[in-house]
């Protein structure tokens, strides 16, 4: 009796990490986080509240500048920081971040934030985020990962209206070694300050795959082999 109370003690302990093993990487964590301040949480602000700051003043990100047709300069690269504004909760921490910043300036250019960062040779990575629509319009943004001295090695365009909910994204990579850069750019035009709201900004090691990019099992084989154990479980307990 002891020994099957132990198997079945071992049973659910295995499904347990295997469950755990199988969402692996998928979850926003600072310490794991290869950008820094992916969640907005500095500055802090004030409960409630708004504030706008120039890129310099957010610590890791950088912003463009807004321009006009000539290549003058007629708003600096601004970041905007919510804190439960329109009690608008954030997905991770109690900040998050607008994408069209408070730009409020005719141009014939798009207003993006971006952050670089160091990869490794032949290792996976994964990025993400979560993103919801401020207001009903149908605002859309593109998502660049761009390997800084040779082609973009993912861009997509985004165009959500769920106001009342958030969105999570995410996808994968394998780096070369070199530098890249996350950058998210609000299409909408320049004179529209409600760009899409944005969180929990991520770049990471994929956990899901091993030292050398040896892949672990998928989540499917886990859960199956999950599955045989709970299903021996229960056979030694009905015995």
């Amino acid at each position: 009796m002891k020994i099957i109370k132990c198997f079945l003690l071992f049973s659910y302990i295995a499904i347990a990490a295997i469950i755990n093993t199988a969402t692996a990487g998928l979850i926003y964590s600072d310490a794991t986080n290869l950008l820094i301040n992916g969640s907005f949480e500095e500055p802090s602000i004030p409960g409630t509240s708004w504030r706008h700051y120039a890129a310099d003043d957010v610590i890791g990100w950088e912003s463009s500048a807004i321009v006009d047709s000539s290549g003058a300069e007629i708003k600096d690269g601004r970041i905007e920081i919510w804190n439960g504004l329109f009690g608008t909760p954030a997905t991770h921490g109690d900040q998050l971040a607008e994408l069209n910043a408070h730009p409020g300036q005719a141009s014939d250019e798009y207003f993006s934030i971006s952050q670089t960062f160091s990869t490794v040779l032949n290792s996976h990575y994964i990025f993400g985020f979560d993103y919801r629509a401020r207001g009903n319009n149908d605002g859309r943004f593109m998502v660049e990962v761009i390997n800084i001295g040779s082609p973009n090695i993912f861009t997509q365009i985004y165009s959500n209206t769920d106001k009342d909910a958030w969105t999570m994204f995410s996808s994968g990579f394998i780096g070369d070694g070199g530098s890249y850069t996350l950058k998210l750019t609000s299409l909408s035009a320049a004179t529209d300050t409600t760009g899409h709201l944005l969180d929990a900004v991520y770049v990471g090691y994929d956990e899901r795959v091993g030292p050398a990019g040896v892949p672990v099992p998928e989540p499917g084989t886990l859960l199956l082999f999950a599955i045989a154990i709970l299903g021996l479980a229960v056979k030694y307990k009905n015995i």
